[in-house]
């Protein structure tokens, strides 16, 4: 009824819950429309200055009403902007920690090729699936020396090499980790752009009212 919705108790019709919506408004939208009304206005404003004519009574009137919402129109905006300041603000430090993180990845890249340029030994994939797991269970850092040293024997492999390989696999561990870093600030920046998107296209201007 009227834009409100009105609940009955069906036992006592004399109970009523009445609920007037909120009110909703495009915000994106709204602040171009009043960038565009502070145009119209200041475009009145410089036919007031540019006239021949005389100032009059009712110019001074008009020109007085046009001060009014202008005035209120910039104070809008400048509310709107502190909104887009806290989220722009947000964006721009992701933005920085990815760019570091990216920086870091290139670092950590030629640093692996580097590595792999150096190992004069090839294995086999079962022996290269081993010493991962080995990385693994020395939680994620190369092994001590006297398994390196082992491992070379057992393979008849140069320690020099197997040691090189652990450096490979760990510049290997520490790139896949920035490169998961990096999905999850992507994942960050795209959620509070999504949040920004629906924020501004359904930006709350009166909350609900419940009468009983």
């Amino acid at each position: 009824m009227d834009g409100s919705y009105i609940l009955i108790d069906k036992k006592d019709s004399k109970k009523k819950i009445e609920i007037t919506p909120s009110r909703f408004i495009n915000i994106h939208k709204f602040y171009l429309e009043l960038k565009n009304q502070i145009d119209i206005i200041l475009l009145k404003f410089f036919s007031f200055i540019e006239s021949k004519d005389n100032f009059t009574n009712e110019n001074r009137e008009e020109f007085n009403v046009l001060k009014k919402k202008y005035t209120s129109y910039k104070e809008k905006i400048e509310e709107i902007d502190l909104i887009n300041i806290d989220f722009y603000k947000e964006i721009d430090i992701l933005n920085i920690q990815k760019l570091e993180k990216t920086n870091d990845l290139i670092i950590r890249y030629k640093k692996k090729l580097e590595v792999y340029s150096q190992i004069k030994t090839m294995i086999p994939e079962q022996l290269k699936t081993e010493m991962i797991q080995m990385f693994a269970k020395n939680k994620m850092s190369v092994p001590d020396n006297n398994h390196i040293r082992n491992l070379a024997k057992a393979n008849n492999i140069p320690a020099n090499d197997v040691e090189l390989w652990f450096s490979w696999i760990e510049e290997n561990y520490y790139y896949l980790l920035l490169k998961h870093e990096i999905s999850k600030i992507n994942s960050s920046i795209n959620a509070k752009e999504l949040g920004y998107d629906l924020n501004t296209k359904y930006f709350i201007i009166k909350k609900p009212i419940i009468k009983e």
